[in-house]
């Protein structure tokens, strides 16, 4: 598998110039460093991305907060979706809020776990039943 994952990563370095790669392009590579467990290199990989003017869609973001939600990096997941949010105005899915809601539990935020839970709601989203159960043990 390491030796796959070093082609890949050889081959994008190839590639990242062309017209043809574009956010989704980068959302794979990023999501393969995320999978194998270097997410220390999605934030330079994302900055770079920035670089060659392509813009991060909300998957872009999701990818990266899985993965760092995974690493057990709740404040990483929380700038990550601060910049999706802030800086480049995108509305967050479903499952973004539910990373940030989570971060902020781990990290036990009680106002915070409370307010995200609002912004899910303002959102028109259906909450999940874990996302119920946090906001629950959190105001107990």
């Amino acid at each position: 598998k390491e030796g796959m994952f070093s082609r890949s990563v050889e081959l994008f370095y190839h590639i990242k110039k062309w017209p043809l790669c574009n956010v989704y392009v980068w959302n794979m590579i990023i999501d393969l460093h995320g999978k194998r467990g270097r997410v220390d290199h999605m934030q330079p990989l994302y900055r770079e991305m920035l670089t060659y003017g392509i813009k991060p869609n909300v998957e872009t973001y999701e990818i990266m907060m899985e993965h760092f939600y995974d690493a057990r990096r709740p404040d990483a997941v929380l700038r990550v979706m601060n910049d999706m949010m802030q800086s480049h105005k995108l509305k967050p899915r479903y499952p973004t809020c539910e990373y940030a809601l989570k971060a902020y539990y781990r990290k036990g935020d009680t106002v915070a776990v409370m307010r995200t839970f609002q912004q899910i709601l303002d959102f028109k989203y259906r909450p999940s039943l874990s996302a119920f159960e946090m906001v629950l043990t959190t105001s107990a």
